[in-house]
């Protein structure tokens, strides 16, 4: 092969390389440009769906009637709703929260938030001479302060508190009446044995708290036979000839049952009184140190008779030196309360006792009663706190139902808190926790 041919075959195989290059990198620019066209239409895509997103959750933040804000860790706003906006007014990025709210308050419980361990906080705050329920969320870098109105909920708690004091007052007059009727009653069926003498300590004056145990046997079982089916024919022919020593006897028996009732419902009336005023802060609580030896030494010395009676050992093991925080009338009362129920349940031959100790975050006193007796129904663990609420273990007992929701307000205007717990297997009972804060 001669020269011009190699360099024919040479140029022929040139040519070919190139043509080849050529459609190689066209097919390289094709598919660049089919996946640049594929992720333009995907971040498009993503585009439309977060503003979507956005504007969803602008939509329903907008529908909220609380106010919504959101922060970064430094406190600058990043986010108001509108309703934020009716009462702030505008905001502008970056503008920090305690210059756009003007409120101090709010602007401390977001540092306090940021700085504790649970990144949570809730209270209730003043902004513009109007209450809000303020709750603080702090989540990574984020913020979130939502601000409930609670005008509202205070109108209606307030007049729920006026009515059941309104209520209690109206009731006392026809009580009174009442209470007055049956004593006549016993007095004109030759029971003259006053009142008193056949319910010892029995007003609620005798115990502060008003609970049942200012009537020992105030029901229907203190008095056997005091029903119809006592007698026979349940009337005065059960009695041969009309005996009126019979008909003298049941009109007493039945006298002593309306004092016992009236005596309940008196309970009952002052309780939702004093309830009432507790719950409105009208009761005013003055905290002192007082040693804890001497509040419950009050409840101890008022319910040993009955302890004793019922066969119950109540015992005490108070650390001398220990003191707490306290109204020591009310911290008693609410003591009282609790003790009263332990001795109540706990069957004969069981005990009651109380301990306290500092609680390890050296701010309270734990002071914790325990009993004997058959414990409380895991559902009911969180609802034996509410007004008028009665276990089944309670039913058929004589109460009211509104002993340990006067000792949880009294604990809450102490800046203390109550709670109950059951004794761990094999053990039986029920444990009460009342908290206070160390004197």
């Amino acid at each position: 092969m001669n020269l011009a041919a190699w360099a024919l075959v040479l140029v022929a195989a040139a040519l070919c390389l190139a043509i080849w290059q050529w459609r190689a990198e066209r097919r390289r620019r094709e598919m660049a440009e089919r996946l640049a066209r594929r992720w333009a239409t995907e971040v498009q895509k993503i585009a439309e769906d977060k503003d979507r997103i956005g504007l969803r959750y602008d939509l329903l933040a907008d529908s909220s009637a609380d106010l919504l804000l959101i922060t970064d860790r430094n406190l600058r706003l990043t986010y108001a709703n509108a309703a934020a906006e009716s009462l702030f007014g505008a905001w502008e990025p970056e503008v920090s929260l305690i210059r756009y709210t003007q409120s101090q308050a709010l602007e401390a419980q977001a540092q306090q938030a940021l700085a504790s361990a649970d990144l949570e906080s809730e209270r209730l705050l003043s902004l513009r001479d109007r209450p809000y329920r303020s709750r603080v969320r702090v989540r990574g870098d984020v913020v979130g302060l939502a601000l409930t109105d609670a005008a509202e909920v205070q109108r209606l708690t307030r007049a729920r508190q006026d009515m059941v004091a309104n209520l209690s007052h109206e009731l006392r007059t026809p009580l009174t009446s009442i209470g007055l009727l049956a004593q006549t009653l016993v007095a004109r069926s030759g029971d003259r044995a006053s009142h008193s003498a056949s319910h010892p300590g029995g007003d609620s004056a005798s115990y502060p708290g008003g609970d049942s145990a200012s009537y020992p046997g105030g029901d229907s079982a203190s008095y056997p036979g005091g029903d119809s089916a006592s007698y026979p024919g349940g009337d005065s022919a059960s009695y041969p000839g009309g005996d009126p020593g019979g008909e003298a006897a049941a009109t007493g028996e039945l006298a002593h049952k309306i004092l016992a009732e009236v005596d309940t419902l008196n309970q009952m009336s002052q309780e939702m009184l004093d309830l009432a005023a507790i719950e409105s802060g009208r009761q005013v609580i003055r905290l002192v140190a007082v040693p804890l030896q001497e509040i419950v030494a009050v409840p101890l010395e008022r319910l040993r008779e009955q302890a004793a009676r019922q066969g119950v050992n109540l015992r005490a093991e108070i650390p001398t030196g220990l003191s707490v925080l306290a109204d020591r009338d009310q911290a008693a009362r609410a003591i009282l309360n609790v003790l009263h129920n332990a001795v109540k349940f706990t069957p004969k031959g069981g005990s009651v006792s109380l301990t306290a100790a500092a609680d390890p975050d050296g701010e309270h006193v734990i002071l914790t009663v325990s009993d004997e007796g058959p414990g409380i129904a895991p559902a009911e663990l969180g609802r034996i706190f509410e007004r008028f609420f009665r276990g089944d273990q309670a039913r058929g007992t004589p109460g009211t139902g509104l002993g340990l929701a006067i000792t949880r307000h009294i604990l809450q205007a102490h800046g203390g808190d109550v709670w109950a717990e059951n004794r761990a297997p094999p053990a039986s009972g029920a444990v009460v926790r009342l908290r206070f804060l160390t004197g």
